[in-house]
């Protein structure tokens, strides 16, 4: 209820001798014991939770409470927080704002609103939103915006009331030129240019800021103060977001540049540079190099013994079955926009199974080692050594002795050797095979299975 309304409330209740008591915040109010409760001009002090007991004089008659009745006594409807003049240039974006004097109202209680334009209410479209709600937002200025006299008119239960005008005026400096996001190397200058156009050639103050914080000038730091920001020898502690607020000093007002990025790109890095390796025949070889924060984009290039890799383009190197040709010193080359890098040497050694060094093949007694992988797929590599110059015949045979393929047949130099069962195109079915190996010393075999 508005404030100094005339009010009743009033209980309706049947039976015989009925006798009424109002109450208030569950305190009784004395003298009031009709059906209804009458309050002239109801104030402030009225607010409250009212109920009426009923009850009877006549014995074992029960009383009877009504539902709970919150009276809020509502003030005239009023502003509480005028629309302050905003200063908006054409295509930029600006908004006025508006508040009823509403602290502690019901949540029923509503407002509506109605923005005006020199008098003239106001409707949305494409470029104006708002107009009917606290909020009025001019998307996109026109030079027709400006310096009209925006007013809003609250409604509510308890009356209407309307805004001070204010106006939406033009600035007197823009940017011609707003400043653009910048990415250069550790070390070098970065510079970022802005442009104002001083229409009224007021009296302005710059002021970059990084974040939150103010630059200020110093031996890194030049134009903390003027539209040309200077970073000398920039470092990845340069990295952020940087802004020029330039502050119209009679005007009371500021404008701010959009926020640009600063992005400092150091030459790579190996963070942990990677180890030699030893890996038995028939395993996995991996070697892996940390780059650390070295920022993309960047290319990486393994070498084998001083000769690129094809495809190998990864931090990480992998062959799924080391042989003994993928015995080596291997590097990578790290490059990105600011410079490259080369990973010290990596030594990869091969270990044949049983072996740890060539050194330990036995005077005298040739040896054929085991396949592996084994079982096989496509392929299965296989080391064979002997202690001298030698005639050897390998041949791989079936489970009924038949002769599938001669594998090795000649003059074969002492020292440790190896070769390849391509099982594709040797046409090998699932199954176990055996290889045999014959020199002057004797035959010496190993068994093979084949799963596809």
């Amino acid at each position: 209820y508005c404030i100094n309304s005339e009010v009743t409330l009033e209980t309706v209740a049947t039976g015989t001798g009925l006798i009424y008591q109002w109450y208030r915040d569950g305190v009784l109010l004395p003298g009031e014991n009709n059906p209804f409760l009458y309050f002239n001009k109801i104030d402030y002090k009225n607010t409250g939770i009212y109920y009426c007991i009923v009850s009877s004089p006549f014995a074992g008659c029960t009383s009877v409470k009504t539902d709970d009745i919150v009276v809020y006594v509502a003030r005239p409807t009023a502003i509480g927080k005028q629309p302050q003049t905003m200063f908006a240039n054409t295509g930029g974006s600006a908004y006025f704002e508006v508040d009823p004097a509403a602290n502690g109202i019901p949540v029923a209680y509503t407002y509506t609103f109605q923005w005006y334009a020199d008098g003239v209410a106001m409707t949305d479209n494409a470029r104006i939103q708002g107009t009917k709600s606290r909020k009025l937002i001019f998307n996109t200025v026109q030079s027709t915006d400006i310096g009209k006299s925006y007013t809003c008119t609250i409604s509510a239960l308890c009356g209407t009331a309307t805004t001070d005008a204010a106006k939406l005026s033009q600035f007197d400096v823009s940017f011609s030129q707003q400043p653009t996001d910048k990415r250069g190397c550790s070390g070098a200058d970065i510079t970022i240019t802005s442009a104002l156009t001083n229409q009224n050639n007021v009296k302005v103050k710059y002021q970059w800021m990084k974040g939150t914080y103010r630059l200020i000038n110093n031996d890194r730091i030049f134009g903390a103060d003027s539209p040309e920001l200077t970073i000398k020898n920039s470092s990845k502690d340069d990295n952020g977001a940087y802004q020029l607020v330039v502050e119209v000093v009679d005007k009371g007002y500021s404008i701010k540049s959009k926020t640009i990025t600063v992005f400092v790109v150091s030459k790579p890095e190996i963070a942990n540079q990677p180890t030699n390796i030893e890996v038995a025949e028939g395993r996995e070889l991996t070697i892996t190099i940390d780059l650390g924060s070295t920022a993309k984009p960047y290319t990486i290039e393994w070498f084998k013994d001083g000769n690129k890799i094809d495809g190998a383009t990864e931090t990480t190197y992998k062959v799924n079955v080391a042989t003994v040709q993928d015995a080596g010193t291997y590097s990578v080359i790290v490059t990105n926009e600011c410079g490259s890098i080369t990973s010290n040497d990596i030594v990869v050694k091969v270990k044949a199974p049983g072996i740890t060094s060539v050194d330990e093949i036995v005077a005298g007694e040739p040896m054929l080692m085991a396949p592996a992988p084994n079982p096989a797929n496509n392929y299965s590599v296989v080391q064979f050594a002997v202690p001298v110059e030698t005639i050897a015949n390998i041949t791989l045979n079936d489970v009924y002795g038949n002769q599938i393929a001669v594998l090795v047949n000649g003059n074969i130099a002492s020292g440790l050797h190896n070769f390849t069962i391509n099982t594709n195109e040797l046409k090998l079915t699932n199954g176990i095979y055996f290889i045999n190996m014959t020199t002057k010393f004797g035959t010496t075999s190993q068994k093979l299975v084949i799963v596809k």
